[in-house]
């Protein structure tokens, strides 16, 4: 049999679209089979889905390595209200306020980085592995061709678009679908480090 498949990853989102093209017999006009889906089911890696959009794809996960996010998440939250308490006693007003906006926006985007979709690419419906098998470039368990910038992690175990490096303290896979979300966590918190620095020589 022949599997026509047709892949479309704007926005990170993929569309596939399987046949099995089916000989009835010599001479016979060739008859398409629509794949029992019911069967399949679809690989999404080491991640734990909290939440579907209306296709059916992840919005919101949680990676393999969530232990390291709750406590990560934990020490920041520490920080900041031992930052802000220190403040209270020592500094202006202001200060405490600067520090709890600071501190709530350090983790708001490192939570939001941790739970959003990051950009998992995976079929939808059954694909026949042998139509692939002389093809490198096909992901046997995602069930799609790696290409541009389609890779594999094998910490999560599936594939992502736009992959930029495995994050553990996150999760997951910083990527296409939260990797703007990740620059804006590590601005804040290079912003936090250098405030409560500022902040503690003022005191001094």
């Amino acid at each position: 049999s022949d599997v026509y498949k047709r892949q479309d990853l704007e926005n990170g989102n993929q569309l596939q679209e399987t046949e099995i093209l089916k000989a009835n017999g010599p001479g016979s006009d060739k008859e398409y089979l629509p794949v029992a889906q019911e069967a399949f089911r679809r690989h999404l890696g080491n991640h734990f889905i909290l939440s579907t959009d209306d296709m059916g794809d992840p919005e919101l996960t949680i990676g393999p390595h969530w232990p390291f996010f709750a406590c990560m998440f934990s020490f920041l939250g520490g920080v900041g209200i031992m930052v802000s308490y220190y403040i209270s006693t020592t500094g202006p007003t202001w200060g405490i306020w600067t520090t709890i906006v600071i501190t709530l926006t350090t983790l708001t985007s490192y939570t939001v980085t941790a739970l959003k979709n990051p950009g998992i690419v995976s079929s939808r419906v059954f694909v026949d592995d042998t139509s692939f098998a002389n093809d490198k470039r096909y992901c046997k368990p995602c069930k799609v061709l790696r290409v541009n910038t389609i890779y594999h992690c094998y910490d999560c175990d599936v594939c992502v678009e736009g992959y930029d490096h495995h994050c553990p303290w996150t999760g997951k896979c910083i990527a296409k679908g939260n990797l703007k979300e990740f620059y804006v966590f590590i601005a804040s918190t290079m912003v936090f480090l250098m405030y409560s620095i500022m902040m503690t020589m003022r005191s001094i």
